[in-house]
This record gives structure tokens, C-alpha cells and sequence, in this order.
């Protein structure tokens, strides 16, 4: 029910449902004694969590929860089970906190989590280059990583931008998706300049 609420934008309802799962998924990983499998249902919904926090203006509980799922899918990645999947969580928990901080206006903390997500990305899509949900990681991250550099002055090129417009365009084809087509939107705003960088990188983030 806790997805049901957040896909129609009921995120106090969603924390309700999922704050009521997290009782029986923390009592799992007590049952199993620290099971992968359990742990990563804990950590992800912790994510889901943050979330919800965060698109209902609770910046203190979500920062909770988000570090929370990064600290616990970092030991699973440590832990080296299936890398593959936790390192992808793993991305993704830094994305949220890249979001989360840059939200804050602490830009230099954004970028570390940001920089973090774009690596494992870069791995990742290496790994598997024609997974779907891995490219589209890898040019979310590549459009992200670019405008923050954007913003510090580093490059001056569009080069990163348009393979990351190209990934989603060929993502659209493929998947007939509309998400890809609007992330593929924010994108080109970026390069024309005409709206704030870091509320596009925000806007990108909560997509």
C-alpha cells in the first residue's frame, strides 16, 4: 500500500503504510539473523521511506532513512553477495543523499554522493551494458555528474549531456516509456541554461 500511496502522491498516507512494514521487516532480519535477503528488503524500504519524507518536507527524516539504507547496502556490497544488485542499491542510496544535500544547498557534500553513485554506474554498465535500468542509472548519474561540473567551473562541453540525451532517447524507443522522454527533457534544459541548474538536478532526482 505504501507504493500505491506514493505512485498517486499520498506520501503521508505512504509513511503510514510504510512505517507499519518496517516493524515486520526489522522482526524478519531479527528471524533470520541477518540474512542478505532480508537486509536488503529493510534497506530499500528505508529508501522508500526517505522518499516519502522527503516529498512531504520532513528533510530530518528523510536524511535518517536515507543514511540508514546507504549504511546497510554498503555492508551488503562489502559483504560481496550478488554485488551486482547491492551495488546498484548502493547507487542508488547515494543518489538519494546527492539529492537530499544538494536540496540543502551543502553542494560540496552532494557532489561526494553524486560522484560515488556515477562510479558504481560506471562499473555497473561496464558489467552489463544492455540492462535497461542500468543504463538508464549510468545517464541519469552522467547528467547529474556533468552539471555539478557545470556548476564549479570545470568543463565548458556538452559532450556527457548528449550521450546521456541519447541513452534516454534510445531508452523511449525501446521501452515506449514516457519516464524516459521527460528525463531526457530535463536534460536538454540543462544544456539551453534556461532554468537553474540545481533545480533541474533536483527535478531530475525526484522523477
Amino acid at each position: 500500500m505504501g507504493k500505491v500511496s506514493t505512485a498517486f502522491k499520498e506520501f503521508e498516507a505512504a509513511v503510514v503504510f510504510y512505517e507499519k512494514s518496517q516493524e515486520l521487516r526489522i522482526q524478519i532480519c531479527k528471524d533470520s539473523k541477518g540474512g542478505f535477503s532480508a537486509e536488503s528488503a529493510l534497506a530499500s524500504l528505508w529508501s522508500s521511506i526517505g522518499n516519502a519524507h522527503f516529498h512531504r518536507g520532513d528533510v530530518n527524516k528523510s536524511s535518517d532513512f536515507f543514511s540508514k539504507a546507504h549504511e546497510l547496502f554498503t555492508k551488503l556490497v562489502q559483504n560481496g553477495t550478488d554485488s551486482m544488485y547491492f551495488k546498484r542499491q548502493l547507487s542508488s542510496a547515494n543518489f538519494d543523499l546527492g539529492m537530499l544535500y544538494l536540496h540543502q544547498g551543502d553542494r560540496k557534500t552532494a557532489q561526494t554522493y553524486y560522484n560515488n553513485s556515477y562510479s558504481l554506474c560506471q562499473e555497473l554498465v561496464t558489467l552489463s551494458p544492455i540492462d535497461v535500468n542500468i543504463q538508464s542509472d549510468f545517464a541519469e548519474a552522467l547528467a547529474i555528474d556533468n552539471a555539478l561540473d557545470f556548476l564549479d567551473h570545470k568543463i565548458s562541453g556538452k559532450q556527457s549531456f548528449t550521450q546521456a540525451i541519447q541513452i534516454f532517447e534510445n531508452l523511449a524507443l525501446q521501452t515506449q516509456r514516457t519516464y524516459y522522454t521527460e528525463k531526457k527533457s530535463i536534460v536538454e534544459k540543462m544544456i539551453l541554461g534556461e532554468v537553474k541548474l540545481e533545480s533541474l538536478i533536483i527535478e531530475f532526482s525526484m522523477l
